[in-house]
């Protein structure tokens, strides 16, 4: 069993303990380190980095250059929790510094990783980007297939971000390798789903099909939900482009149970919609129904002007004979006139 993390009452006695054995030896490091990890536990991040800073120096003093960046990753971690972004970015080069001082390329590697989380939740997404790549080859050489699988990850977010295709998929395959050797089954699904889609985006439909189809088994098993639905909607389609109908609409009405067992009403409304349209010539009764339920799902907002959707169902009700629907339904897809004062 794991163990229980401790109490209130115990991380304050903690803290009132260090605080004596302060008075009698005030400037010893290691001390100060564990002063600052105990309000750390209390969220007293501001406290906690004084002590990191103060214990980080110390350790300078003696020549203990682990131990010096060790505390200001600590440093970082409370100043960028207390809202202090710049010193916090300062805190992590200082340690990122001191382990490429004493040659410890991991070291130096992780705190490149803090930093990188730390730039991504302040939306500094180019800065993010260049500590991730700096860390990759060291991750790779000292077998961190956790931390690297992770830099991978939010590479390809990044490399998304400006179409580098090329560029994303090579990051997508070194995260699913990170995971298969780091045995994570929990992510190996959604990274096998991410690189087919981005087999996909790059046009390689065959490869797409294949690394879709290889994350199934792991999504039904672990999820995400969400994740799962999106690599059946792709794969659907993937089969719809070479005429394989059947088979598309098989994925559908998978894609159709998935979202039913809790995806949002978008999502919900967009598998019903999709498997409409496949079902027209084929079940009509059952497209027409499945109509009728994207119509109640919207009928707790306002979806006037989402041109969009409605043409989706207009197209379907005109399919199905039901021409004035259809026309109602483009009429509820143009935008409201501008209220004039």
């Amino acid at each position: 069993m794991p163990n229980k993390p401790p109490s209130p009452k115990a991380l304050e006695q903690a803290r009132t303990r260090l605080d004596d054995a302060l008075t009698t030896h005030p400037g010893d490091p290691t001390l100060l380190l564990l002063r600052g990890r105990a309000d750390a536990r209390v969220g007293r991040y501001a406290e906690a980095a004084e002590f990191f800073d103060r214990a980080a120096k110390g350790f300078r003093a003696i020549d203990d250059l682990v131990n010096e960046a060790t505390a200001r990753l600590d440093e970082a971690s409370s100043r960028s929790r207390a809202g202090f972004d710049e010193e916090a970015r300062t805190a992590y080069h200082l340690a990122i510094d001191v382990f490429t001082t004493i040659s410890q390329p991991l070291g130096a590697a992780q705190g490149r990783l803090a930093l990188a989380r730390h730039e991504l939740a302040n939306r500094q997404f180019d800065t993010a980007r260049i500590e991730l790549e700096r860390c990759l080859e060291p991750l790779a050489l000292a077998e961190a297939y956790g931390d690297l699988g992770w830099a991978c990850e939010r590479l390809v977010d990044l490399t998304r971000r400006n179409e580098d295709v090329e560029v994303a998929l090579n990051h997508a395959r070194i995260a699913v390798e990170a995971a298969g050797k780091a045995r994570e089954r929990d992510v190996f699904g959604g990274r096998l789903a991410v690189l087919g889609a981005l087999h996909r985006q790059a046009n390689h439909p065959a490869k797409a099909r294949s690394y879709l189809s290889k994350s199934l088994p792991y999504l039904r098993e672990t999820g995400p939900r969400a994740m799962l639905l999106d690599a059946l909607m792709e794969l659907s389609e993937l089969e719809a482009e070479r005429e394989r109908a059947e088979r598309s609409r098989d994925y559908l009405e998978e894609a159709l149970q998935v979202a039913d067992r809790g995806a949002t009403v978008v999502d919900r409304r967009r598998v019903r919609l999709k498997l409409a349209t496949q079902l027209v010539e084929v079940i009509p009764t059952r497209a027409r129904r499945l109509v009728d339920e994207v119509l109640s799902l919207m009928e707790d907002t306002d979806h006037r002007g989402d041109r969009a959707m409605w043409t989706q169902i207009a197209s379907v009700q005109s399919r199905l004979g039901e021409t004035q629907a259809a026309r109602e339904s483009l009429a509820r897809g143009r935008p409201r006139p501008q209220q004039v004062d």
